[in-house]
């Protein structure tokens, strides 16, 4: 198996952010420091693409979309806080 490099620090916070809820673009932009406008839409379709996140359009003017956790992205959260809770305890060394 080959080595995978660590995800970007800016992934973590929009996961985090998607939890709670339908959220706009400058939702994710304000919680990811340094983040492109360009990138984070990127982003946030590759995970709709992958059935993680859902984009709900509001006709308006002018037109918003905010983003949500799907179910399938809900589940990978689940499973995956139980990890993070993990990395974020001191190891005790003997």
């Amino acid at each position: 198996m080959g080595h995978r490099p660590p995800a970007p620090p800016a992934t973590a916070p929009w996961k985090r952010r998607g939890v709670r809820g339908r959220a706009p673009l400058r939702e994710y932009r304000a919680v990811i420091a340094g983040i492109s406008d360009r990138l984070l839409a990127q982003r946030l379709r590759e995970l709709e693409a992958g059935g993680l996140i859902e984009r709900y359009v509001i006709p308006s003017t002018p037109v918003q979309a905010r983003h949500e956790l799907a179910p399938d992205g809900e589940a990978l959260v689940a499973a995956l806080q139980p990890l993070g809770r993990g990395m974020r305890r001191p190891r005790r060394l003997r």
